[in-house]
């Protein structure tokens, strides 16, 4: 090797090292959920493994497991997922240790919470993806209650091995699991909506909050993408129990009013419009809205009537930046926020 190609290469690993350190130093913000959510649980692995299953020749995942622990060592949660070699998608699991008193209330000594990738990134080309996953289920009551979504970062090992060592005769089927570690961190849904400037504050008394998972609709005008409307659903918590939906109806009421939301146990229903400016908070990002109430029927909340809905922390739901669109294209794109509620004051 030349000095000049010594010199190339010296380069690069110092490149490869720098690209490294600022990834660590400066975190990818999409394995951050939007300000909204907050941390609950920081826990390390231990006895991280991923599974691998040889099939002709190439080393094709199955899932992982590992144990949780915190900063004394005790284990807090256990981790699995399952991969889907079709969807080419990972179903995770984790099952959460509920301390004393939770314990106590909810009646079990765990409760368990699911969910799917909504986005993952390498930070090596030896480690597994990190990645930030939407919670899509709950299983008995207690720590998991609230959380929404939960993060995999600083992973380190767990790639699949070189495909020399499946393409071998009679291995093929046969399997291995090779170590990982990583730091899972889980974010419950907040009880209050975060910060906001002055004129995109409601001028009533908080209700409750909510979550909601949808889509925005796009229409292509030929120059920019338009947006056309939003249907969504609405839960508790991610995850959780449906109690309602949420959407843009085409024939407005007589107060300008073409967002509705409708909801059950009770049943009732509102319509209102946007009254401020849309914030817009990131551009990856469709922007945060604020909604005055316009008409509204069906029974009462226990908790008193709507006056005002905001819609915040959203991910998602951006226009998309597509080559090639013609006018009268649509497009749908998805995404999560939190719905907060105001009364009269």
């Amino acid at each position: 090797m030349s000095k000049q190609q010594t010199l190339l290469v010296l380069l690069g690993v110092v490149l490869l090292q720098c690209i490294l350190l600022v990834a660590a130093t400066f975190p990818d913000p999409q394995l951050t959920p939007p300000a909204g959510f907050s941390k609950t649980l920081t826990a390390r692995t231990f006895r991280g493994r991923q599974i691998y299953t040889c099939n002709r020749g190439v080393w094709v995942k199955e899932g992982a497991s590992a144990d949780l622990v915190d900063s004394n060592n005790n284990i807090v949660a256990t981790y699995k997922s399952n991969y889907n070699p079709n969807t080419k998608r990972s179903t995770l699991s984790w099952t959460l240790v509920n301390s004393g008193g939770i314990a106590g209330e909810s009646g079990d000594p765990t409760c368990g919470i699911t969910g799917v990738p909504v986005y993952q990134v390498k930070s090596t080309t030896s480690s597994i993806y990190n990645y930030l996953a939407e919670v899509t289920g709950h299983q008995g009551t207690g720590a998991g209650d609230l959380i929404s979504f939960v993060s995999l970062t600083a992973t380190s090992g767990g790639a699949a091995p070189a495909n020399a060592l499946c393409d071998v005769p009679g291995h093929d089927r046969a399997s291995t699991s090779v170590p990982f570690s990583g730091t899972f961190t889980f974010y419950n849904q907040d009880p209050q909506a975060p910060p906001v400037p002055a004129y995109f504050t409601p001028k009533g008394k908080f209700l409750q909050g909510s979550f909601c998972k949808g889509k925005v609709v796009y229409q292509f005008s030929g120059k920019s993408w338009l947006r056309r409307g939003v249907l969504a659903t609405i839960y508790d918590v991610a995850g959780g129990n449906v109690i309602g939906t949420f959407g843009t109806i085409t024939k407005a009421d007589k107060f300008g009013g073409n967002l509705h939301f409708a909801f059950n146990n009770p049943s009732f229903w509102v319509t209102g419009k946007l009254c401020a400016r849309p914030l817009t908070v990131s551009t990856n990002s469709c922007p945060w809205q604020l909604m005055a109430i316009t008409t509204r029927g069906g029974s009462t909340p226990y908790i008193g009537p709507y006056n005002y809905a905001q819609l915040t922390s959203t991910r998602g739901g951006a226009p998309p930046t597509l080559n090639g669109a013609t006018a009268g294209m649509t497009w749908s794109s998805p995404f999560t926020g939190l719905m907060w509620y105001y009364g009269p004051q």
